[in-house]
């Protein structure tokens, strides 16, 4: 929002600019050609440049107009408050003497935010859409968001990044990452899932259960990869990859009884 805003005051100051030369084009050119010419032309070409601008386009002029009276600028020139109306929204900011946005507030793209930066660049903000409605703040030199609720319900996302690595933990699901490891747990109404990981040695390992289902994956590096899968207590499947060499194995169902006593499957 910093750039759009530092965006429309340029289109404005550029739009300010362009009417004052339009203006002082007619003048010299109406005394011109009243000096040439003669009088009576210099005057009809005044009356019909005037008659021009008054006549801009109703929504050109109501902008130019508009932005114009929302810039409110200090003893410097500065602009400090810019109030601006655009097809997306209405929006608010105070800016300070270097014409940076320090304090934002604005209603755009079906969201309403609030926003304040310092002068270091941390920033922090309220702002509600029909997602949720939520805290967001972002320090310099790094990344550290929180929103809270949604518009499912309650919810929490906290995201942190940084020289020590990224942690997101959100609702129903934990996650740790730290450089090219990973390991999350998430947690729904009708299924959890574990799993670790490490990108740099190609290695993972996940666990997944629901209603109907458990499967387990491991994969280590350019090796062999294998899943196991159990659906419905039926049966359960190994899949072995090798150098591109896929090898399937079925199973037949693992039953326990009451006492604890597993029968061993077979091939």
């Amino acid at each position: 929002m910093a750039q759009l805003v530092g965006n429309q005051i340029e289109a404005i100051k550029a739009q300010n600019n362009l009417r004052r030369l339009a203006a002082a084009v007619f003048v010299v050119t109406g005394a011109v050609l009243a000096i040439v010419v003669s009088p009576t032309v210099g005057l009809v070409f005044a009356f019909l440049s005037v008659c021009a601008v008054a006549l801009l386009p109703e929504s050109a002029r109501r902008r130019i107009l508009g932005e114009s009276n929302f810039a409110l600028y200090d003893e410097q020139g500065q602009p400090r408050i810019v109030m601006v109306v655009t097809e997306d929204g209405p929006s608010i900011s105070l800016l300070d003497e270097s014409g940076t946005p320090r304090v934002q507030l604005g209603a755009r793209d079906g969201m309403a935010l609030m926003y304040a930066t310092s002068e270091e660049g941390a920033s922090a903000g309220l702002f509600s859409s029909g997602r949720g409605t939520g805290v967001a703040v972002e320090q310099a030199g790094g990344r550290v968001s929180a929103i809270a609720g949604s518009a499912e319900g309650p919810g929490l996302s906290v995201t942190k990044s940084g020289e020590a690595g990224e942690t997101h933990v959100t609702l129903g699901r934990v996650a740790v990452r730290n450089e090219d490891r990973l390991a999350y747990v998430k947690v729904s109404s009708d299924s959890a899932e574990v799993g670790v990981g490490d990108n740099e040695a190609g290695a993972h390992a996940q666990l997944d259960i629901d209603a109907s289902d458990a499967s387990v994956s491991l994969t280590l590096g350019s090796g062999p990869s294998s899943i196991m899968t159990q659906a419905n207590r039926e049966q359960s499947v190994i899949v072995a990859h090798k150098d591109g060499i896929y090898r399937t194995a079925r199973l037949e169902a693992v039953d326990i009884d009451p006492r604890g006593d597993r029968r061993s499957p077979t091939l």
